[in-house]
């Protein structure tokens, strides 16, 4: 049909038109933002998705770990005084939330369902590990298969996760000062003018809320550590900013695990023959003392080197001078003649050394274990068994103090500042008693659990 120019217009057919239109649509930009934007969201949430997933399984890893390294640093602290390991780390892997439903010794977990699996080896299995079948470590797993939420998509309904910690006991302990009564209040206390320095640890075994008290404003008390088992507020004035929470205020750490005697395996002394021991004049040989030793007025006494052991106590009093250089005093009893403590009074000067080798080595009083065993306060604190050490500053003591079941006081300003280590069932300081502790040569090695892993 011609227009009004003469030009003949030639209409297309609905067919063409459509094509037309779709080659014009597949062209077109317009609607691919939709599409790109729409793909980018489910990546987005697919991503979002994972990262909750490896979240909470990183999370649950953590708390794992936390387990583990209890349960590790619970069995080899067991296994330094030839305890139960196996029950200790679980019942540190269960007080951290994992309660094992399948225990493993000798072998590695392969936990199912949801299952708590924990593995204690001594020494380690872990193929691989530079401390497999390394003895003196213990190495604790635990696994247990956890649910996801997104990666169920990917066919991984659970995923186990594990974690593993591994501890030594031949590290060497840091405690000087050891007080082991477990469960009485006031099982360490400090009155006066006391000064106590200690380079290594102090360590409280009660459980009690006040295990320690310090009374009056006056001596100082520092250490490297204080550690008590007990709970809550540590009685008394004892000047420490503990607002800080640094372990440099010097605040007691509490609620700390119940320890073991650090001197547990240390071999016992043979107890002597009664009427072995002499004393020509003022000088004492080794052998036993069974009536006990007892000194008085202002002499001057030897004791030649060696073991004496004791029944029936040490008694010093007046002004005497003691002496002796490698000695080793084992105190014990029997049914006929009772044990009996050391009692030195103020006035005393005393220059005592202990034995440098042998199976006591570096310790200078040694308490026959079975007194007051089990300890009772009772029969700790009771005048017979208790033990005190007056003296003045010109004393030197030289050795470890092992009084495991039995009180020990110090009184007065006895100079220990060679007292390497101090073991006692209650330990009580008055006066203006120095405590100054130091390594000293032939000292026992006191042993202590290490995280390695």
């Amino acid at each position: 049909m011609p227009d009004q120019r003469g030009w003949i217009i030639v209409r297309p057919s609905s067919n063409l038109l459509r094509k037309l239109r779709l080659r014009h649509f597949g062209k077109s930009d317009e609607g691919q933002a939709l599409v790109i934007a729409g793909l980018a969201m489910v990546s987005l949430l697919l991503m979002a998705g994972l990262g909750v997933d490896v979240g909470y399984l990183h999370y649950q890893k953590q708390q794992m770990q936390k387990a583990a390294d209890s349960g590790a640093l619970a069995a080899a602290s067991a296994l330094v005084y030839s305890g139960n390991y196996v029950a200790a780390a679980t019942n540190d892997t269960k007080a951290n939330g994992f309660t094992a439903d399948q225990i493993v010794t000798g072998g590695l977990c392969s936990p199912s369902g949801t299952n708590i699996c924990v593995a204690v080896n001594s020494p380690p299995m872990t193929p691989g590990d530079p401390f497999q079948g390394v003895a003196g470590y213990v190495e604790v797993i635990v696994s247990q298969p956890r649910p996801t939420f997104f990666m169920k998509v990917a066919g991984m309904g659970s995923v186990n996760v594990a974690s593993r910690a591994v501890a030594t006991t031949t590290s060497t302990g840091s405690g000087c000062v050891f007080v082991m009564d477990h469960s009485d209040a006031d099982a360490l206390e400090i009155h006066g003018n006391v000064a106590i320095a200690s380079s290594c640890g102090i360590y409280v075994d009660s459980n009690s809320d006040n295990a320690i008290e310090k009374t009056g404003t006056a001596g100082s008390v520092s250490a490297s550590y204080i550690g008590v088992v007990g709970t809550d507020q540590i009685k008394g004035n004892f000047q420490f900013d503990c607002t800080s929470g640094l372990p440099s205020a010097g605040c007691p750490s509490t609620g700390i695990a119940q320890f073991q005697d650090p001197l547990a395996n240390v071999q016992s002394p043979t107890p002597q023959a009664c009427g072995s021991g002499q004393q020509i004049g003022n000088t004492f040989y080794p052998g036993a003392y069974c009536s006990g030793i007892s000194l008085k007025g202002n002499g001057t006494y030897t004791f030649e080197p060696g073991q004496y052991t004791i029944m029936n106590g040490i008694n010093v009093t007046g002004t005497p001078t003691l002496n002796g250089s490698g000695v080793l005093f084992y105190l014990t009893g029997n049914a006929t003649n009772p044990y009996g403590g050391v009692n030195i009074g103020g006035n005393a000067t005393v220059s005592l050394t202990a034995e440098t080798s042998g199976p006591q080595a570096g310790i200078l009083f040694f308490q026959d274990r079975n007194i007051c065993n089990p300890a009772s306060l009772s029969c700790a604190q009771s005048k017979a068994n208790s033990s005190t050490f007056s003296g003045n500053s010109g004393n030197s003591f030289s050795g470890a103090f092992y009084f495991p079941s039995t009180a020990l006081t110090y009184s007065g300003t006895p100079n220990l500042s060679n007292a390497a280590v101090l073991v006692a069932y209650t330990l009580e300081f008055n006066g203006n008693a120095q405590l100054n502790n130091k390594a000293l040569v032939g000292i026992p090695s006191l042993n202590t659990a290490l995280l390695v892993e």
